[in-house]
């Protein structure tokens, strides 16, 4: 039998109420392993099955770093190759025209330009299986570079 005078809270108040009381006790978002490992208990989660899940995150996370900075590297490579392409043929394409006659840079741009569109591919075309070979390339080099 209630007391008399005491307040009564609906599912949704008495959640809000601990959600807000929980922020306020620990940094916003954060809560520690141990608070992790009760509530995991109390769902009938065992101890290894959150280590586990935490191996998991850890890994996935330490990939979508990687991919971060494998595209930031593949991204500037390309636009050096890129760079490299309109300087050049700009060039010839001028040397061309001051000369005239036949058209022969095209060639250079027709050649140099097959390169450059395997290098888009490569790079902005991240479900590709070329994408995806030279980022586990460039992960298992990075491994073996990396100091331990």
């Amino acid at each position: 039998m209630p007391e008399v005078g005491q307040k009564f809270y609906n599912e949704d108040d008495a959640e809000q109420i601990l959600r807000l009381a929980s922020s306020m006790s620990t940094p916003i978002g954060a809560m520690s392993r141990d608070q992790l490992l009760a509530t995991a208990s109390e769902l009938g989660i065992t101890p290894q099955a959150v280590e586990e899940a935490e191996r998991q995150i850890v890994s996935s996370r330490a990939e979508l770093s990687d991919r971060a900075e494998f595209d930031r590297r593949v991204r500037r490579d390309f636009y050096g190759h890129l760079a490299s392409y309109v300087i050049v043929n700009g060039f010839l394409c001028g040397i061309n025209i001051v000369t005239g006659g036949y058209f022969w840079a095209v060639w250079p741009l027709l050649g140099w330009g097959i390169g450059l569109a395997f290098s888009v591919v490569e790079t902005f075309f991240r479900n590709s299986e070329s994408y995806q070979e030279e980022f586990e390339k460039w992960r298992v080099k990075r491994q073996r570079t990396k100091p331990s």
